[in-house]
């Protein structure tokens, strides 16, 4: 069965907490979010608990996968918000990622997305 439409899932993740005034602690293990067969998993190239310093830049990468045996989604959508703390790079958003700076977040267009298919997408951030 194909399913037409949208299907927009924002993955909105604190990965941050302030321990002083130029380093940054990250506090979260990657975020997993579930959508019906939809999967999204968020992680970040730092350990979580490590500290991170102002300036230093930051991988956010975003894996999905149609776990459905049976359904293909069409016009599939990612829309993430750039995590608090960080700035995005402009430039770094992967499979043509674009970054809207009134909402501060980037979208990806996937398209369409048969059973069991899977990719990923990644930007940059700098820490704040």
């Amino acid at each position: 069965a194909e399913i037409s439409g949208v299907i927009e899932v924002t993955n909105v993740a604190g990965v941050v907490s302030v321990m002083d005034a130029s380093a940054l602690t990250l506090s979260d293990s990657p975020v997993f979010v579930t959508t019906g067969p939809v999967k999204l998993t968020k992680s970040v190239n730092r350990a979580p608990d490590v500290i991170v310093y102002t300036g230093e830049n930051l991988t956010y990468t975003i894996a999905w996968t149609n776990t459905s045996t049976s359904q293909t989604f069409t016009n599939v959508r990612i829309t993430d918000i750039i995590p608090s703390g960080t700035s995005y790079i402009n430039g770094t958003a992967t499979n043509g990622g674009t970054y809207d700076p009134a909402t501060n977040t980037i979208t990806w267009n996937i398209g369409s997305a048969p059973p069991g298919a899977s990719g990923q997408v990644q930007f940059q951030g700098i820490v704040q």
